[in-house]
């Protein structure tokens, strides 16, 4: 049995934007979670209440801090 199959040649530029592409809706998918994250504990509410604040500021004002 012969084989006639001969190397696919592979667009370069095409395959990594391809690439890139498929990382960029992996981190849209990962980042849908961070409005509810921050949601449920109220943090967003704090910060619209508060303004602008360091890490400790909406932790500690707001339930489930330890």
């Amino acid at each position: 049995m012969t084989s006639t199959d001969t190397p696919v040649q592979v667009d370069t530029d095409k395959l990594m934007a391809f690439v890139f592409r498929a990382v960029e809706e992996v981190g849209a998918a990962l980042n849908c979670a961070l409005p509810v994250m921050g949601d449920q504990p109220g943090y967003y509410r704090d910060l619209a209440s508060h303004g602008p604040a360091t890490a400790a500021g909406p932790a500690a004002r707001t339930p489930g801090n330890g």
